[in-house]
């Protein structure tokens, strides 16, 4: 694998093990300063809210430099949780802003992902794109069981304040490792104004509604990933220590990762083609977000 490959594999295995470190330290915060199950489900809830937003980002990615948005991406969630680091550590850490704060660093963690992933064709040549988006996500996915069993026993030995610090410390070191190391050319076909947000957007919705039988398989997928959403929310809610909450995400994971493999292994045939579909055979395992 040549430089960039490296840079940007080990930016996500690292982005993944702080995602999950503060998913988790913000949800059992709020369960023990509340200890309501309607908050918890409103953090939950507010975590996986913005992973609807991806479908926003695409024109984003398309018509900006994609460098740039993943240093962006990582300075906001650097700067969030020195924010919340530094209101923890002066006890005024309210619920209100432990959940806003979640919510902002999870919408800059949903624009990452994807240009990450738009990135990869231009790095490396075509013969070895196949082999390198596997290896992008079976890390992905593979990464998810470890890291949220980690994330819970760390929670409990160091507490909230210092996995908010550490992980403002992870996105600076990533920020860094992306400015200086990420050596990327981009060609651009077009700049933005050549065309407008909105209009490339729509041009996105239009097409899939035009799948016939596959916008369905959206739907009913989509409905899917919603149910099993509404049980995630309960598991704080069961789990009695931290490191009892890490271990239900991290079967989650497994399940996930399972679903992926048999998404591969028995793939449909749709119309004469292969039609491999992660997120939702994988919904069969759990939601995407979380590691």
């Amino acid at each position: 694998m040549n430089r960039n490959i490296v840079v940007l594999l080990s930016v996500r295995v690292i982005a993944n093990f702080a995602d999950s470190f503060y998913f988790l330290a913000s949800v059992w915060y709020v369960k023990d300063m509340t200890d309501s199950s309607f908050w918890v489900g409103v953090t939950t809830f507010v975590a996986m809210v913005p992973v609807a937003f991806q479908v926003l980002y695409g024109p984003l990615i398309d018509r900006y430099d994609k460098k740039k948005l993943l240093l962006w991406a990582m300075a906001v969630q650097a700067t969030v949780f020195t924010i919340l680091a530094s209101l923890y550590v002066i006890d005024e850490l309210s619920v209100g802003v432990v959940i806003v704060g979640l919510f902002v660093a999870t919408l800059a963690s949903e624009l990452s992902y994807p240009t990450e992933y738009a990135l990869v064709p231009t790095l490396v040549r075509e013969a070895d794109l196949q082999k390198v988006n596997a290896l992008f996500t079976f890390t992905y996915h593979s990464l998810d069981i470890l890291c949220n069993a980690i994330a819970g026993i760390l929670l409990a030995l160091i507490g909230v304040g210092l996995v908010y610090t550490s992980n403002a410390i992870l996105y600076l070191f990533l920020f860094g490792g992306i400015g200086f190391l990420l050596r990327i050319n981009e060609t651009k076909g077009h700049t933005p104004s050549d065309f407008p947000y909105f209009a490339d957007l729509q041009f996105g919705f239009r097409y899939v509604w035009k799948l016939g039988s596959f916008r369905t398989l959206i739907l009913v997928f989509t409905c899917l990933n919603f149910m099993i959403s509404i049980s995630l929310g309960v598991l704080p809610i069961l789990a009695t220590k931290e490191q009892e909450y890490g271990l239900w995400l991290a079967a989650i994971s497994i399940g996930t990762l399972l679903g992926s493999g048999l998404s591969i292994r028995f793939g449909v045939r749709y119309d004469g083609h292969s039609s491999w579909q992660p997120d939702s055979v994988e919904s069969l395992g759990a939601s995407r977000h979380f590691g």
